[in-house]
């Protein structure tokens, strides 16, 4: 069977020059997987910002889509100022002009937020299945949950507005990709999901299309990794994995901190990978806000790898996940199955994951009082807390175990390709 793939990370052909990328590597896991079957002819097509011919790399041949954005500065700046669906026509006839040379049995669309899916436009003989990752069309709803958007201009760095890199162009981004996804979904044949918010969402856009059940292959560092604590340390160790989207709650972390500081019997420590001092959303949210990281115990890691996530979490007593949506976050899995207690935000598809009071603790996206209590709660309850990351291992272990689905990966493939 050939299979070919549009992903939005190169996966494992980073190694062939060395490289490290701190983003995707779930999809790097469940290539490994795939191309371990014999049968499977695996190819991988990504936007690439160095311009590259075909490569084969350890069984997967890789088509680098050469996006040439990378030039100097004023050329930056010129391709910013362009519609955003100049880009999409740029990017088109490489993607044709792969389909054409790879002659794939099936395409895999892995996300609707690229342009990969325009060529379900102009290709109408191979099935195409798209896999969701997260949806733009619902997370704008909630872009600006927490900070409205007249506090994040006010706040944010003049750089970033000249460069045309601020909130806003990223706003625009998403009106116009929310509005390119929507067409997909609308012609899309083939789904693959696994959350009631992913299903139900994309049975709205499409009634006719088929949905099957995929789940993740979580990174390999997550599957032997264990979170075994006796008891909570004195000074309680909180752990929160944060990226760069605006709606990804930074401030609830602020507001909650500053609520434990001055009203709980317990001193803490709040550990945040993902940012650092220079972070711009810190910067905004902190100057927003008038509340700084520093006075409420909040400690900065930066972006870490795998592996650095692993000891910071084995090290910390409770996981908080606070964004304002979501699809099935991978640090809630990753969390899970390291069997942390962990307390989450019920948005989106994470009540997919987790079920409230037995795997964890589910509460109000964006609510401080609650999250500040849900803490409380468990600081106060370590048996409590015990069990659920127990609960939440056994879950994890089962949805997250490779074989199981490399097997539902390739029962979508051949019933697509059969049907």
């Amino acid at each position: 069977m050939k299979v070919l793939w549009f992903t939005n990370s190169p996966c494992s052909s980073i190694k062939r020059n060395n490289e490290k990328t701190l983003a995707g590597g779930w999809l790097t896991s469940l290539e490994n997987a795939l191309k371990d079957k014999e049968y499977i002819n695996l190819s991988i097509a990504f936007i690439s910002h160095s311009e590259s011919e075909p490569f084969l790399f350890e069984g997967t041949t890789y088509y680098p889509i050469h996006d040439n954005t990378s030039q100097n500065v004023i050329t930056k700046l010129a391709n910013r100022i362009k519609p955003l669906s100049d880009k999409d026509n740029r990017l088109l006839p490489a993607m044709l002009k792969i389909i054409q040379k790879c002659q794939p049995d099936i395409i895999h669309i892995h996300g609707t937020e690229e342009c990969f899916g325009i060529i379900t436009e102009h290709i109408t003989n191979i099935p195409i299945v798209f896999s969701i990752q997260g949806l733009i069309s619902p997370y704008k709803e909630k872009f600006f949950s927490g900070i409205p958007y007249h506090d994040i201009r006010k706040n944010e760095n003049w750089y970033n507005k000249i460069k045309l890199t601020s909130v806003k162009e990223e706003y625009q981004s998403f009106v116009y990709r929310g509005e390119r996804e929507c067409s997909f979904l609308k012609k899309a044949p083939y789904i693959m999901g696994r959350t009631f918010w992913d299903k139900n969402i994309t049975l709205l856009f499409n009634h006719n299309r088929k949905y099957f059940t995929v789940n993740e292959i979580l990174r390999d560092e997550f599957y032997t990794a264990k979170w075994e604590k006796t008891q909570f340390e004195n000074q309680l160790q909180l752990v929160s994995i944060v990226s760069f989207g605006v709606y990804k709650g930074y401030e609830t972390i602020l507001k909650t901190a500053k609520l434990l500081t001055n009203h709980a019997n317990f001193k803490f420590t709040w550990n945040i990978i993902g940012y650092d001092i220079h972070t711009p959303m810190l910067q905004i949210t902190e100057k927003a806000l008038k509340l700084y990281h520093q006075d409420y115990s909040i400690k900065l890691y930066g972006r870490q790898n795998s592996q650095q996530i692993v000891e910071i979490l084995k090290s910390s007593d409770i996981y908080c996940h606070v964004s304002h949506i979501e699809n099935s976050p991978n640090s809630v899995c990753e969390a899970m199955i390291m069997g942390m207690p962990i307390i989450s935000g019920y948005a989106g598809g994470t009540s997919s994951l987790l079920e409230h009071e037995k795997d964890g603790i589910l509460v109000q996206d964006g609510d401080p009082y609650i999250l500040a209590g849900a803490i409380c709660e468990l600081q106060s309850n370590f048996k409590k807390a015990l069990q659920c990351g127990k609960n939440a291992q056994t879950k994890a272990m089962q949805r997250h175990n490779p074989h199981n689905i490399i097997d539902e990966l390739l029962h979508a493939y051949h019933e697509i390709i059969n049907h």
